[in-house]
């Protein structure tokens, strides 16, 4: 039993509304990544015969 996908969206939910809404939830997918790359960051220190670079 196949279910065409027209069904699995709401008529009264709009074609602008699920745009809106999947960019946002893009948006707020990269934030958190971002969020989660910069804030787990180590620094690294280079030393080349005794001096830091």
């Amino acid at each position: 039993m196949s279910i065409p996908m027209k069904n699995l969206i709401p008529k009264s939910f709009g074609k602008k509304k699920l745009a809106i809404v999947i960019s946002s939830a893009v948006l707020a997918a990269a934030t958190i990544g971002l969020l989660f790359y910069f804030g787990t960051k180590q620094t690294v220190a280079l030393t080349l015969d005794g001096e830091k670079r």
